[in-house]
Formats: C-alpha cells, structure tokens, sequence
C-alpha cells in the first residue's frame, strides 16, 4: 500500500518532469536512481521510484512524493520502469507523442550543455591570474556546448531564464515557478495588472492571464461606473451653481425693487395712487369707490358696483385703499348679508 504523501501522476511525462526538478534540488543526490512505473490497481497511473538512497535521502524523497524502493529492490525497480514504457504504448493518456519526447529531449540537452558550461567556468577560475586567457583550443570544447544549446519550441519554465534574460509579459504564461510567491512577485514586476496564479499537476505554479481577463472587465466596469459619477458630481455641481446664481439674482432684484419702493417710485405688484380728478370735473371709479366708503353711511359692495356700473369691485377697492392711504374698517350690520365698509382719509 502507498503512503499518502506519495505522489501519482496521470501521464508519464509530468512523473519525468517531477524527476528533473527533484534533480535540480537536490544535486548531491547522485546515488538515488529514479524510474517511472505503473501503480498497482490505479489504471492510468503512474508513479516515481527511487533506489539507491541512504538515510539522509529519505526526507528529500519524501518530500517530492517518490516512492523509496529497499536498495536489493534496485533490479526490480528498472524492470518496472521497462514495464512501465511497455504499457505506455498504445495507451493515449500514458504514451509520449514525438513532440513531448522531442521537447524532453531538448530539455536534456539544455541541461547537458549548461553543465558543460558550468565546468568550463570552474575550469577558468582554477587558473592563475598569469593564464587566465585560455587557448582557442582550451575554449573550443566550451563553444561548442554553448552553440549546441537549441532553441526551446515547447512551454518555457523560470529555469530556462535564470541567469539569462528577463522574459517578456508575453511569455509569462508559459512560465512555470516552483511556488506561488515566485510566481506572483515575477508578474507584478512584469508590469501584470490583472492575473490569477494557478496550480498545476505534477506541482509547480503558472500565472494565468485568462482568468485575469475577467477581473480586468471587473475593473474596467468599476472605473466606468467611478468615471460616470464624476461626470454625475460635476454635472450636479454645475447646475447647483446655476441655482446660486438664480437666488442671487433674484435676491438682487428684490433689493432693488425695494429700494426703488422705498423712494417713492412705482414697482410691479403695487396698487397705483388714484388718478386726480379729471379736467370736466368727474372723478374715477376708484375715487367714486373711495368716496362711498369714506361717507358716514360707508357702503357695500353691491352698492359701491350699482354706482360705478361693475359686477365685481372689491379687489380694486383694497387696492385703492391701500394706495390712496384710507383706513379701513369693515362691519356687518344686521338685516345685511354683504359686508358694510367704512373709511377714514389720511390728515392732509
């Protein structure tokens, strides 16, 4: 029975890119031999073994998920992997296409010639400072490593750029990072506004600008409805000083009305003084109207419009009254339905 902790894998290329990255993290481990093999009564899977190992192995194994085979086990563990490669023909979710095989292959020959490199480096720094400059003959076998690197076609991993260049936002997507940390500082410093990052199978982190493209349609519409209530505020600012501007102008008019009220002159809405009497001799309605309520009897309304001829005067009478400076008094005798009015003329 496996462990919980050991991993499985649905094809057998995500169980040799586990194996590479356990390389790299663990350079030392020489010894540990590693083989890909079919588990036992889960179709369609696959897992790690490792032989070989000692003590101070087993927490780097474990930690990767591998399954620790006993060292007298080594034999049985190669004819698993030659059994697993068996079961891999013919089986679509298991088998390797020319182009995966094609790009492990590249991947190893990346690896090959970077070490290359890598030891003609400490070949160089071994060197006193008086022969410090190689040879073109000391050099060639290191131009050649380094002219052999091909061209990587396939995903491309953080790996491939450490040391090199930085990659482009463009190429982001292809990346894989060890952790989420890695993964998330490289895309804001890239310069992403909108991304998710992601876990993928057989472990490892890609940032994933499809899922980030609805958050940035959730930003945009958020900065769309932001713009569209400054345009709101702006447009409400803008008829509030309208408003201000109507009160104070028609604050203004007010003022000046009043102080043109105020020496005498004449403003809308104010009853007109009663005209003098005319040349013949004959006086206004409004000085007839004055005249029947100054008199002791006073007079009604009804009796104020039999004597000018109107149907209707009592709005005209207050106005002259109030124009023309009489004081109004207004009683209701009884026998009488209509109001009796009597008033008294101003001192001269």
């Amino acid at each position: 029975m496996r462990k919980s902790a050991e991993k499985t894998f649905a094809r057998k290329d995500s169980a040799k890119r586990a194996m590479m990255t356990f390389r790299d993290k663990n350079p030392d481990l020489v010894a540990v031999q590693l083989a890909v093999v079919p588990v036992a009564g889960e179709k369609d899977k696959v897992a790690v073994q490792a032989t070989g190992w000692s003590n101070a192995d087993v927490a780097a194994i474990d930690a990767a998920g591998f399954v620790r085979i006993e060292n007298d086990d080594g034999g049985a563990a190669i004819a698993a992997e030659a059994a697993a490669d068996e079961a891999a023909r013919g089986n679509p979710d298991l088998e390797i296409d020319d182009a995966e095989a094609e790009q492990l292959a590249r991947e190893s020959d990346i690896d090959d010639a970077a070490a290359a490199l890598v030891a003609g480096l400490e070949a160089r720094e071994a060197i006193a400072d008086e022969d410090f400059n190689l040879s073109d003959g000391e050099l060639a076998p290191f131009g050649e490593a380094a002219a052999g690197l091909p061209d990587v076609a396939g995903p491309l991993t953080d790996e491939d750029f450490a040391g090199s260049r930085t990659p482009t936002l463009d190429e982001l997507p292809s990346l894989t990072f060890d952790s989420y940390v890695a993964a998330r500082e490289t895309a804001l410093a890239l310069g992403a506004t909108a991304f998710d990052v992601v876990a993928v199978d057989g472990g490892g982190f890609v940032v994933s600008t499809v899922l980030g493209a609805k958050a940035a349609k959730a930003a945009k519409r958020k900065a769309d409805k932001e713009a569209a209530k400054a345009k709101a505020d702006a447009k409400s600012k803008t008829k509030g000083e309208a408003v201000e501007r109507g009160k104070a102008a028609r604050k203004a008019k007010a003022a000046e009305k009043k102080a043109t009220k105020a020496k005498g002159g004449v403003t809308t809405g104010v009853a007109k003084t009663p005209k003098p009497i005319r040349p013949d001799g004959s006086k206004t309605k409004k000085e007839q109207m004055l005249d029947m309520i100054c008199a002791p009897a006073g007079a009604t309304e009804d009796e104020i419009c039999a004597a000018i001829g109107w149907k209707k005067c009592r709005t005209t009478l207050m106005r002259s009254v109030k124009a023309s400076n009489v004081a109004l008094r207004v009683e209701k005798n009884a026998g009488e339905k209509k109001q009796r009015y009597f008033g008294t003329r101003a001192a001269a």
